[in-house]
């Protein structure tokens, strides 16, 4: 993952201020800012926001190589600058989309694309995302869709052969057992979608925690759990914070920083 977001926005001599926390807010063009999550200690600069109001800006920005966004907003109370979600008890919330990159040209480019939706739009920014590369669109042929459905079963035969059960609870019956890609599909290059590597076996519950980011798993395979979970819900869906991996080999580990990195709900 690119680290140094800080530097590039410094060279092009964005107008910035400290907001709260570890964040700094650069107003790219007046009426749009994003904010940088910058780490004194580590030198890590490597994830902006954007407001969770550009969804458009948003659909446009995951089309592109090198630029990742996860599905769903991020929630922070130090987005002050950016608009408020109010739920159905009234209690407002800011929340935005967290851009992360695999290298600097990939901010050039997201930078390019911001400033043309500052300037005229969300049409302006689909001309200029245009100019740099895009992902390859999902194949719906047939041929395709049977190969696809012939690797993914090689796939999970895979998983199930190395985790021999669920990979936290070590239930076996695997009936109840779902495959679940560390880095998504969608993000995945075609190597990595059938990397078994790239997979964890889950019973259900822990899956969708997983997969909506609400649980991770460090490098020494304890749990991470998400602030947003109540304990309430931690207790309703038998999940604690004893919990770990059965095991795990160094080829999960890139795998699992992404997930913490991009999907993770800290």
């Amino acid at each position: 993952m690119y680290s140094n977001i800080c530097e590039v926005l410094e060279a092009r001599g964005y107008p910035h201020s400290h907001a709260r926390g570890n964040y700094w807010v650069w107003r790219i063009k007046d009426g749009f800012s994003i904010y940088e999550r910058y780490l004194e200690e580590s030198r890590d600069s490597s994830r902006v926001f954007i407001d969770m109001r550009c969804h458009e800006l948003r659909d446009v920005l995951s089309k592109m190589v090198g630029v990742i966004v996860p599905l769903r907003p991020t929630p922070n109370a130090k987005f002050d600058t950016f608009s408020e979600r109010f739920d159905f008890n009234g209690h407002s919330t800011r929340e935005a989309w967290k851009i992360s990159f695999e290298d600097g040209r990939a901010v050039d480019a997201f930078l390019n694309v911001c400033e043309s939706y500052a300037d005229h739009g969300i049409e302006a920014a689909v001309r200029t995302a245009s100019s740099f590369q895009q992902r390859a669109p999902s194949v719906t042929s047939r041929p395709a869709q049977i190969a696809r459905r012939v690797g993914q079963a090689t796939y999970r035969k895979q998983l199930l052969d190395y985790w021999r059960g669920c990979a936290v609870t070590g239930c076996s019956e695997s009936l109840l057992l779902r495959s679940s890609h560390i880095k998504p599909w969608r993000d995945s290059t075609p190597e990595e979608r059938l990397d078994p590597f790239n997979g964890l076996l889950l019973v259900p519950n822990l899956d969708l925690l997983f997969d909506c980011g609400f649980i991770s798993f460090s490098d020494d395979k304890a749990i991470l759990i998400s602030s947003e979970l109540s304990s309430v819900d931690l207790c309703a869906l038998g999940v604690s914070a004893s919990m770990r991996l059965t095991k795990l080999n160094g080829a999960h580990l890139r795998y699992l920083q992404y997930h913490r990195e991009v999907r993770f709900r800290p």
